[in-house]
């Protein structure tokens, strides 16, 4: 064979490699996809979140760790700021505040902090090994109006100073009926196929091409599960919020009639 020969037998094998890679379907890009604020009417509005309360009966869950998670899925919904949590507990240092037990102190802890609301949490389940079960309440606390007068401001600090000098443990709790704007409540068990499938979708937006484990990573790490919990409880306040303005406005619009009546 001439080396002609043997160069064009060369090029014939490298051109046939190359269609071969061509014909290998590409691996699909998957982008996350954006929560947006229900506020339609308000452009960005800044939201803070409290500390979580632990009431798993495990004792290794680090609240703060889940409020931060809380506090970031917060912060990439489109229309919405989310204050850091270290700067929320600032403030509730002020307030002499070790935790959020009424509705007036959720709205004295917005207030100090110039926030439209505050979002009380409550971990209700804590289970870190494979497959992880994570347990959220979430309650959405707002003032009065996002310019209260001085009588509502008034009385949000006067509970704010009866809760204070009652020690609390008879005090109403968020996101019961006495206050919470909107409130979500959900288990995230990752040996249920429905979750596992949405963690997929949370997943592969979220993981890098060439992870060797994939979206599974967000099933296999407790701090990644979080935050797909974190998102998903974040996703179902936020559902609940809008559903809460669209019956304010069928109220309001209803009222209009009768009025006009």
């Amino acid at each position: 064979m001439t080396t002609v020969q043997r160069m064009l037998l060369g090029a014939l094998a490298a051109a046939a490699a190359a269609l071969a890679g061509c014909g290998a379907p590409a691996k699909r890009v998957v982008y996350p996809e954006r929560l947006r604020s229900p506020y339609t009417h308000q452009p960005q509005m800044i939201w803070a979140v409290a500390p979580p309360r632990n009431e798993s009966g495990v004792s290794v869950v680090d609240e703060l760790a889940v409020g931060d998670a809380l506090a970031e899925e917060l912060g990439q919904v489109k229309g919405i700021d989310c204050l850091p949590i270290n700067r929320t507990l600032g403030a509730m240092r002020a307030l002499q505040l070790g935790s959020i037990d009424t509705p007036a102190q959720a709205k004295a802890l917005a207030r100090a902090l110039g926030a439209d609301a505050v979002v009380v949490s409550t971990v209700t389940s804590w289970q870190p090994y494979h497959p992880p079960r994570i347990g959220l309440n979430l309650a959405l606390f707002a003032p009065t109006s996002l310019t209260p007068d001085d009588a509502s401001l008034a009385d949000d600090l006067r509970g704010l100073r009866e809760a204070a000098s009652s020690g609390g443990p008879g005090s109403p709790k968020p996101g019961g009926p006495s206050g919470a704007l909107s409130g979500v409540s959900l288990v995230l068990d990752a040996s249920n196929t429905a979750i596992m499938a949405k963690v997929q979708t949370y997943g592969e937006a979220r993981v890098e091409r060439n992870d060797p484990m994939g979206w599974e990573r967000y099933s296999k790490s407790m701090s990644l599960y979080t935050r797909f919990a974190c998102h998903t409880a974040v996703e179902r306040l936020l559902d609940a919020e809008r559903s809460r303005l669209s019956q304010s406005t069928v109220t309001q619009a209803a009222d209009k009639t009768d009025s006009a009546r």
